[in-house]
């Protein structure tokens, strides 16, 4: 389960922001997960606690956020949702390729 080493990797930049900002405590973090990343959104947030034991984040509110993946139209670059080949909305071009969606990022952090 590689949802244990990105929740830990999770932490160890939270840990890092906590201390630059002289926070004894993480409320929230959001973490924003694209549906073509790999992640498995579900087991990073059953992971999360675990990680976060011991730390200013332990008894944060862990926020998912799921991306889904939109269309780039290589004719007119206009961007539509959707993960399937599908013409461009604006133009009716099929010149189309997925764009986003693969990524996981730390969105935000409420700290005290």
């Amino acid at each position: 389960m590689h949802e244990l080493s990105l929740a830990l990797a999770l932490i160890e930049q939270i840990q890092h922001i906590a201390r630059r900002e002289r926070a004894t405590r993480v409320r929230s973090v959001t973490v924003r997960v694209g549906a073509l990343s790999g992640v498995d959104p579900e087991a990073l947030a059953f992971c999360f606690p675990l990680a976060a034991r011991d730390t200013p984040a332990e008894t944060a509110q862990f926020i998912l956020l799921k991306d889904s993946p939109h269309r780039l139209c290589l004719a007119c670059e206009g961007v539509f949702p959707g993960g399937v080949q599908s013409p461009c909305p604006a133009c009716g071009s099929g010149n189309t390729c997925i764009t986003g969606s693969d990524d996981l990022f730390l969105h935000s952090l409420e700290v005290v």
